[in-house]
C-alpha cells in the first residue's frame, strides 16, 4: 500500500510530505551466485551461504528524488544508516541456518521540507543455507 501527499503553499513556501510505502526500491543481489531480487513488487526472497557476497541497494522514490533521503538498512540484525541512494556489499557470516531478513526504512531528511511523516520501507527474505 502506498500513500503520498505533498502540500506546497506559495505564501509560506511550506512543504509537508506524508508518505507510506511498503514497496521500497530495495534490491539484493548475491554476487557469488548471480541471483537477484527486489522488494518493489512486495517481498523478495533470495538464497545465500556463509561467505557469499550480497550487494544491497536502495533508491529513493522517483516522485521525491529531489529531496535528501536517509535510509536505515538492517542486515541480519546489523544496522547501517546512510544518505540515499545507498549501495553496500555485505559478506554473509556464519549464522544460524534458516530465514533471515534485510529491511530498509527511508525517510526524507531535507532542510527544504518543513514536515515529513511516514516512511518508504521494504523487506527481502534471505534463506541462509549452511553447507
Amino acid at each position: 500500500m502506498c500513500m503520498c501527499l505533498a502540500l506546497n503553499s506559495c505564501d509560506n513556501d511550506t512543504i509537508v510530505i506524508t508518505m507510506l510505502s511498503s514497496h521500497a526500491d530495495l534490491i539484493v543481489a548475491n554476487i557469488t551466485t548471480g541471483e537477484q531480487t527486489g522488494s518493489s513488487q512486495g517481498t523478495g526472497r533470495i538464497t545465500a551461504h556463509p561467505g557469499d557476497v550480497l550487494r544491497i541497494s536502495y533508491n529513493e522514490p522517483d516522485d521525491y528524488e529531489e529531496y535528501r533521503w536517509e535510509v536505515t538498512i538492517n542486515i541480519f540484525g546489523e544496522e547501517i544508516t546512510e544518505e540515499a541512494p545507498f549501495v553496500t556489499e555485505y559478506t554473509v557470516r556464519e549464522i544460524d541456518e534458516g530465514q533471515q531478513t534485510i529491511t530498509c526504512r527511508g525517510v526524507i531528511n531535507d532542510s527544504d521540507v518543513d514536515s515529513f511523516a511516514g516512511a518508504d520501507t521494504g523487506t527481502i527474505y534471505v534463506d541462509v543455507v549452511n553447507e
